[in-house]
């Protein structure tokens, strides 16, 4: 018996799922037994391989998957593709959270993709023992080189997509960051404005300084708040400062 790693149909269902299941194959001279975990298709594809014989259809069962994981690839190229453009302007953390699944279900095809090389490779290894023919076996190797390829094809998306991970949370905290920082900006024009709707409506004020004249007693109150103002900013000044110096001396 043995066991052969076959890629399940992808499915949208609020988040992204690429899963992998398991078949057994046992082949005798007269027999070929496979046990399915769910109900594939295996031969609606086309044949690449005429099949005569038991060999011809398990040298179609590994093509097919192959190919299959190689158009499931391609999905997984598309859709990261269409993720980044949607974390270029996303706040929230659902697009990383697919970006995660991408990269989760990578690492099961590559797990995969890597148990069928052994398979294929012990196959090409006993091909005269199992009295192949010359055909089968160029089919064989040709199937190994293929899936070989599909392992570096897989391995090179993993990598890249660890790679953006980092750079994409950055990215949505950057824009998070422009957000605030506009909002600030609004704050900043409209804070004047309390301030002086505030300032003529302190009745309290001007009771305590009615025997002032009242030019003196708001001058004297605009002349404070200009300079508690000037205090805070400098103190914020020398707080960020600080923070400048401390991740220098960090590097």
């Amino acid at each position: 018996m043995t066991v052969w790693k076959y890629p399940e149909n992808y499915s949208f269902e609020g988040e992204i799922r690429l899963n992998v299941c398991s078949i057994e194959l046992g082949l005798t001279p007269n027999r070929l037994l496979i046990i399915l975990a769910e109900n594939l298709s295996l031969f609606e594809d086309y044949q690449p391989y005429q099949m005569k014989n038991l060999v011809d259809i398990v040298l179609n069962v590994f093509s097919q998957t192959t190919r299959h994981f190689l158009g499931h690839l391609r999905v997984i190229k598309q859709v990261s593709r269409d993720i980044q453009r949607k974390i270029n302007t996303a706040l929230e953390n659902e697009y990383l959270i697919q970006m995660f699944n991408l990269g989760e279900s990578l690492t099961y095809y590559l797990n995969a993709i890597s148990n069928n090389t052994a398979v294929l490779t012990k196959m090409l290894n006993i091909c005269d023992k199992m009295q192949m023919a010359t055909e089968q076996v160029e089919f064989l190797d040709d199937i190994l080189i293929e899936n070989n390829q599909c392992y570096k094809q897989a391995e090179i998306y993993s990598d890249v997509l660890s790679g953006l991970m980092d750079a994409r949370g950055t990215l949505v905290n950057n824009n998070m960051n422009v957000i605030l920082k506009n909002l600030t900006i609004i704050n900043t024009i409209f804070l004047p404005l309390n301030l002086i709707a505030s300032i003529g409506g302190m009745s309290e004020y001007s009771s305590m300084t009615r025997s002032i004249d009242w030019r003196i007693a708001y001058g004297v109150f605009g002349i404070a708040m200009i300079a508690i103002g000037w205090v805070t900013a400098i103190f914020i000044g020398k707080l960020g400062n600080r923070q400048k110096s401390s991740r220098k001396l960090r590097t």
